[in-house]
Parts: structure tokens; C-alpha cells; sequence
């Protein structure tokens, strides 16, 4: 038999890799003779350049950019030459604040800009970015400044690229910028199919998890968001309003998508196909999967919901576990066994926690189980 596992990280507990071990120590326990093939994977936020780069063998670079606070920090990516790796995460992320810095308000992605800058700088041509675990909302303003655009008010005044500035952008500036947009190609990797703006955009959807206090400043905020659409278009003819992803960190899938062109691409798809997935799938009985929480975000495009439309191409069965789940959306779902949790009734959930790792031994044992089972009486 063999089996795939290719996990994401249970955020706060375990790596994608340690998911890993823990799953082929229970597919070993039921199957001595299984063959297992691991394969780390990421939603395109903090971690997953790393994966990337160990699976492409690429060149890392480390270079000082700003934070999202506009700080000096240390940060790097991953190049072939060619190509460029970069993860927003790393240089404007929330793992970058303190839970009383976070304010979309306030913070900006000019950091991955400057990263951006220095890539090309380099001779890379092509540049993927992975956009998951923003601080900010600034719709990619921050990115957009560090290329050399200035986003005026009305008073044709440079506005700082954060997220109050947006309801205040009059006219975009172009006509100074650091690289020729026609000569750089960014390819913008997103794990969420948020619109721009709306009740479930950029500000409304993500707005609370980063540090946004009112409903009256999510309001103001996804106003600024409605404005800065309606300037792109007049500038550049292009419709946000409507593009499925937009609204993928804090609207820099929109605002790269519209400024400089940018493919929005599906982010675990997209990142099967850089680490020669199809490849270690082939000939496999099971694949299995999971993530920490597998709630109703799980569904808009995460690793999970991803790996189940990838299998059901190839009508391969799918096994899910995680540490929590908060929906049952894939309870009942043709081709699917589980999801198997960490955290049950009587299990705490420092406890899960704590021994994630060896409980997830366990729970991987019982998907293994029920799987041959299944599969015998059928």
C-alpha cells in the first residue's frame, strides 16, 4: 500500500513536517509494509517558503527591509536565478507584531516591496509571492510604493501606503517607478477567494484577527477598499470589484492584480505543481491530509480543501485529520475518511496541545484502521 501525506502545519502546535512524522508513525503501526511518502506543505503563509525551498533547492539571500510598522528588520527569500520565491509573511506578517502593534490602520506590506526590488535587482524575471499571513490591509499599497508608485490625495499630496490611507487616494503616480513592470512578472500565490471588499472581503472577513477594534473602523476601512477600487479602474480600466481572490491579504491580490498585472493563482495547487506532486502521487491507495483548525474557512481555497479537488480529479480517496475541527462540511463527503481530531470531549485543549504529536500517532492509527475496513467491505 501506499499512502501520501502532505499536511499542512497545526498552527501553535506542529510543523508541517512533525505532522508528517506523526501520521507515518501511525500508517506504519496499522501497515508495517507501507510505503509513505511525505510531503510538508504550506497554505502560502508563515513557513511555507521554507518548504518550498527545500523541495526546489533553491539559493536563500537574507537582505534589511521594513516591517509593517516601518521598522528595520532582517528578512530573506529564495531564488533560482531566475525565479524569485518570496513570502509577504516573513517581511509584513502578524507574526511580526506584538498583539498590541496590530492595527490594519496603521501597518503596511512596503517590506515585501523592497524584498521585491531586490530580487529583481538580482536578474530574477519572474517572482512568486506568497501572500498568506498579512498584517495589513492596505491592498498592496505598501508593495506598490516600494516599486516606485505614489498613491496622491486629493490635494496631490503622497499618502502613506497604510490601510487608513486608501479613502483618501485621489490619483495613482506611475511615472517614476524602479522597475519596468512590462519586464518583471509577479505571480501572486493565494490560498483565500475573498472579493475586495463586502461582507465577506478583505476587511470584514480578516479585519478582527488584525487588530482592527469596531465595526465602524471594518466599515471605514471597507470603504476605503470600495474608493481605491474605483481609482484603479479609472486609472488602469481594470474591474477588482468582481475578481475572485482580491481580497487575499488585506487586498494585495487585487491591487497587484490590477497595478502590475499580476496571475492570482491557486495557492495548493499552484504549490503541487512547483514541488512535483504529481510525480510522488502516482500509484498511491490513500492520500492523507489535515490541518489545525478545520473550520468554515477551510473550504475558500486552503491546503485541505485543495488536496480533496486534486484527488477527486484522479479519484483518489482522501483521509483528514487536524487538531480541532468546527464544521462538518467534510464529515459526509463522497471519497473522504474523517476528519479525525486531536481534540475530543476528553481531551482538553491544552492537553492537545501539549501532546499533539503523540495523540495524532493515534488518531492517524484509527483513520489507517477504518480505511481497510472500508475498503475490505467494499
Amino acid at each position: 500500500m501506499k499512502v501520501v501525506v502532505i499536511p499542512d502545519k497545526f498552527k501553535g502546535s506542529l510543523s508541517s513536517e512533525e505532522v508528517c512524522d506523526s501520521i507515518e508513525k501511525g500508517i506504519l503501526k496499522v501497515t508495517p509494509n507501507a510505503e509513505v511518502v511525505k510531503h510538508p506543505m504550506g497554505d502560502g503563509g508563515e513557513g511555507t517558503l521554507d518548504i518550498l525551498a527545500a523541495s526546489l533547492q533553491l539559493q536563500k539571500r537574507e537582505l534589511t527591509v521594513k516591517d509593517p510598522l516601518f521598522r528595520s528588520i532582517r528578512s530573506y527569500y529564495y531564488h533560482d536565478g531566475e525565479a524569485a520565491y518570496v513570502e509577504l509573511a516573513l517581511n509584513s506578517g502578524l507574526p511580526l507584531l506584538d498583539q498590541s502593534d496590530r492595527n490594519v490602520m496603521e501597518t503596511s506590506t512596503i517590506g515585501t516591496g523592497e524584498v521585491i526590488i531586490d530580487a529583481i535587482s538580482q536578474g530574477c524575471k519572474t517572482v512568486y509571492l506568497l501572500i498568506g499571513g498579512s498584517s495589513s490591509n492596505d491592498a498592496g499599497m505598501g508593495i506598490l510604493h516600494a516599486l516606485g508608485f505614489r498613491f496622491l490625495d486629493g490635494n496631490g499630496e503622497v499618502l502613506e501606503p497604510v490601510g487608513k490611507s486608501l479613502i483618501s487616494v485621489a490619483t495613482i503616480d506611475d511615472s517614476n517607478l524602479l522597475i519596468d513592470t512590462h519586464m518583471v512578472d509577479v505571480k501572486v500565490i493565494c490560498d483565500v477567494k475573498n472579493p475586495f471588499f463586502g461582507i465577506n472581503g478583505a476587511a470584514y472577513i480578516y479585519g478582527k484577527q488584525k487588530g482592527i477594534s469596531s465595526e465602524t473602523d471594518i466599515q471605514t476601512l471597507d470603504n476605503g477598499l470600495r474608493s481605491f477600487a474605483e481609482v484603479i479602474n479609472k486609472k488602469y480600466a481594470v474591474d477588482i470589484s468582481r475578481v475572485s481572490g482580491a481580497g487575499a491579504a488585506g487586498g494585495v491580490g487585487g491591487g497587484l492584480y490590477a497595478v502590475l498585472g499580476s496571475e492570482l493563482l491557486p495557492g495548493t495547487e499552484t504549490l503541487l505543481t512547483l514541488t512535483g506532486f504529481d510525480e510522488k502521487v502516482a500509484g498511491a491507495d490513500l492520500v492523507i491530509s489535515g490541518e489545525g483548525k478545520i473550520d468554515k474557512q477551510t473550504p475558500n481555497g486552503k491546503v485541505v480543501q485543495g488536496i480533496i479537488e486534486y484527488c477527486e480529479k484522479l479519484k483518489l480517496p482522501v483521509g483528514l485529520v487536524c487538531g480541532i475541527k468546527q464544521t462538518n462540511f467534510y464529515d459526509y463527503l463522497p471519497g473522504v475518511h474523517g476528519p479525525y481530531q486531536i481534540k475530543t470531549d476528553d481531551i482538553s485543549f491544552e492537553t492537545a496541545i501539549k501532546s499533539a504529536a503523540k495523540i495524532l500517532v493515534e488518531r492517524a492509527v484509527e483513520l489507517m484502521q477504518d480505511f481497510i475496513s472500508n475498503r475490505k467491505g467494499h
